[in-house]
């Protein structure tokens, strides 16, 4: 775009141009009767500033362009202010594109849920537990009880049983040393005793409770019983020669025979006892039982994981539908409000059409203007540097017109 600045240079050239011209011409005595420059000299000055008129005038296709734009809108304004209904068509065909965006959004939550459902992880346990669930369900109808009969002490058993045995250590190392006097050999065998009281005590409760299951568990109980009386028996005869010895006593030795033994199978039997008390009588009951329990606890732990999902899921969703019907009705509303904004629209182009029309006729004046005093600039010199004293004829004619463009002019309806 050529501004004030670029036409005023323009000109600046034009005047120092046309005066060159008008010296080189005048001291020639050119033009004359015969000899015509007019056409040359006052020529090369049309042609400078036509120059500068064109690329003016090449401003006239922003103005089509504008004008363009303001009779399309002018156009659709008109027919939507005819016909409401265009209006209503686009809300509808908004609308149905808005339903079609949820259902896709539904759709694809719904795979997703599907898919975190459907993950081997998830149906792997999900399968355990129900397969866990159908065997203890058919064991309790077999057995006709649902509950197991067995106290729940959990790791409580194990420790019980531990501190029992342990309980004997000391005394058990200090009587075998009547048997070696090597103490790795004594602690080794007083240890096996102790690791040995608890299996035993845990056996006989097991073969003792499930003797009804198992006719063999009643013969292996009694064979157990009777291994751990002699084995208690033959320890406490050491027990009594250990303490004759130690206290140089000579008192009856199978009475206290007896007390060590009684002493020793009443730790046996509360092992015994709680071996009995915290099994079932069913092996395969306890066993499907646990095996339920610990299938529930990782099923459990895998719908948290799958509710987790899904919330985020949902989540997700939510923020969709926020963001779907946020959108739709933005646009909506610029559907609405398109006869104010065509005509805010409307206003512009006017507006800016008239600005740059006026801008562009005001420039085609100021170069036309320019132009005429670069040619009586140029006659004025030529003139003056004469030596014949000729006038040319042909500069007593007012200076020609540059060929300036019409522009229509756009008013708002």
């Amino acid at each position: 775009m050529s501004t004030a600045q670029d036409i005023q240079i323009h000109h600046d050239i034009g005047m120092r141009q046309a005066e060159n011209l008008g010296l080189q011409d005048g001291n020639a005595n050119t033009p004359s009767g015969d000899n015509n420059a007019k056409f040359s000299s006052e020529g090369i000055t049309k042609g400078h500033y036509d120059g500068i008129l064109a690329r003016v005038q090449a401003e006239i296709g922003v103005l089509s362009g504008i004008r363009n734009d303001y009779e399309a809108l002018s156009n659709q304004l008109e027919e939507i202010n005819a016909d409401p209904r265009i209006l209503k068509s686009q809300v509808d065909t908004l609308t149905f594109q808005k339903d079609q965006e949820l259902q896709s959004l539904e759709d694809q939550i719904h795979s997703e849920q599907e898919a975190a459902k459907n993950h081997p992880d998830y149906q792997s346990k999900r399968n355990e537990y129900i397969k866990a669930q159908t065997e203890l369900d058919q064991i309790r109808a077999r057995l006709g009880r649902s509950n197991l009969n067995k106290l729940n002490l959990g790791a409580g058993y194990y420790i019980l049983l531990f501190l029992l045995g342990i309980g004997e250590l000391p005394i058990n190392r200090q009587v075998f040393e009547l048997i070696s006097d090597n103490v790795i050999e004594t602690t080794i065998t007083a240890l096996i005793l102790i690791v040995g009281i608890p299996i035993a005590s845990h056996l006989s409760g097991v073969y003792l409770k499930r003797r009804s299951e198992k006719k063999e568990y009643l013969v292996l109980f009694i064979i157990v019983l009777i291994v751990v009386c002699i084995t208690f028996l033959i320890i406490a005869y050491i027990r009594v020669i250990y303490f004759q010895k130690v206290n140089e006593s000579t008192d009856n030795e199978w009475s206290s025979v007896i007390l060590f033994f009684f002493l020793s199978f009443l730790i046996y039997s509360i092992g015994t006892w709680l071996s009995y008390s915290i099994h079932d009588e069913s092996k395969e009951f306890e066993e499907s039982h646990r095996k339920f329990e610990n299938a529930k606890v990782n099923f459990n732990l895998a719908e948290n994981a799958l509710a987790a999902t899904k919330q985020k899921i949902q989540q997700k969703k939510n923020s969709e539908i926020q963001r779907i019907n946020q959108d739709f009705h933005a646009r909506k509303n610029d559907i609405s409000n398109t006869p104010a904004n065509f005509k805010k629209k409307i206003q512009t182009l006017v507006t800016d059409y008239k600005k740059l029309r006026m801008d562009v006729i005001s420039k085609q004046k100021n170069i036309n203007s320019n132009y005429k005093m670069a040619v009586n600039k140029y006659r004025q010199t030529n003139l003056r540097a004469r030596t014949d004293g000729y006038h040319p004829v042909e500069f007593n004619s007012l200076v020609w017109d540059l060929e300036l463009q019409d522009i229509e002019d756009i008013s708002q309806n």
